[in-house]
C-alpha cells in the first residue's frame, strides 16, 4: 500500500478522508513550536513547560476531543531532530485567574502512558525546541 503525504480536492487541503462513516485517511497538521525550552517540570500526569512565549496553537484543536494523537519533533541544540509522541498539548495564559500576578505562558503535554513521557523526558534537553502536529 502506498503512503500519501496529502489530499487536495479544488485546491484545499483535505485532513480527513472517510468511506461512509469509517476514517481511512487522516493527515498530521502542524499546529505551531516552541523555541529554546527550558527543562519541564511533572505535575498530576503533565510535564510543564513555564514562561513560554507564543501564541499558541491553531484554535481548531483547543478542544482535546478533536484531538486524536500528538507529534512532538524534538529539534535538539546541534541541530538533529527526535520524534515522540504524546496524547495532548495545551497552552495555558497565566494572566487570568489566581496565578495573573506572574507573566507569561504555561505549555501543558500529557502522555497516554508513563512510558511516553520517559521516552520524552531521556530526549529533551535544556534549550531544544518543539514543533507540534496533531491528528
Amino acid at each position: 500500500m502506498a503512503t500519501r503525504e496529502g489530499i487536495y480536492v479544488g485546491g484545499k487541503d483535505i485532513i480527513e478522508r472517510y468511506v461512509g462513516t469509517r476514517l481511512v485517511w487522516s493527515k498530521w497538521v502542524y499546529v505551531g513550536y516552541y523555541q529554546n525550552l527550558r527543562t519541564p517540570y511533572d505535575s498530576q500526569g503533565y510535564l510543564i513547560f513555564d514562561s513560554i512565549s507564543s501564541s499558541g496553537f491553531n484554535d481548531k484543536y483547543l478542544d482535546e476531543s478533536r484531538v486524536k494523537d500528538v507529534k512532538v519533533r524534538i529539534q535538539h541544540r546541534n541541530d538533529t531532530f527526535t520524534t515522540v509522541y504524546a496524547k495532548y498539548a495545551r497552552l495555558y495564559d497565566r494572566n487570568t485567574g489566581q496565578d495573573n500576578y506572574r507573566r507569561g505562558k504555561l505549555l501543558y503535554i500529557s502522555f497516554k502512558d508513563d512510558n511516553q513521557k520517559q521516552v520524552f523526558k531521556s530526549n529533551f534537553a535544556n534549550g531544544d525546541s518543539l514543533f507540534f502536529y496533531f491528528k
